[in-house]
């Protein structure tokens, strides 16, 4: 073979070979760019999620003391009327 058809098949693979490297790269690149902005969103996601448990754990507790506090003063009421009932027979 000729020497300078060798060295033009070299140039051409190693050229062919640096444009396959640079498109691998791009293409690692653009998949790191996207994973890195899922975990970001993942990550937000997860930190609302907990902030909406925690208000609505507080929020049930209120309820439930609220719902005590109610039913306390029904008994109270109804203790108060019974007395009154009594007294007047």
């Amino acid at each position: 073979m000729n020497k300078k058809a060798i060295i033009a098949g070299v140039a051409i693979g190693v050229a062919a070979l640096t444009a396959a490297g640079i498109i691998a790269y791009r293409n690692r690149s653009k998949k790191a760019k996207i994973k890195g902005t899922v975990e970001d969103y993942s990550d937000k996601f997860r930190s609302k999620l907990n902030k909406l448990e925690k208000k609505a754990k507080k929020e049930y507790a209120q309820i439930v003391g609220d719902g005590e506090d109610f039913a306390n003063k029904a008994k109270e009421r109804a203790s108060q009327w019974a007395n009154k009932a009594g007294a007047n027979l």
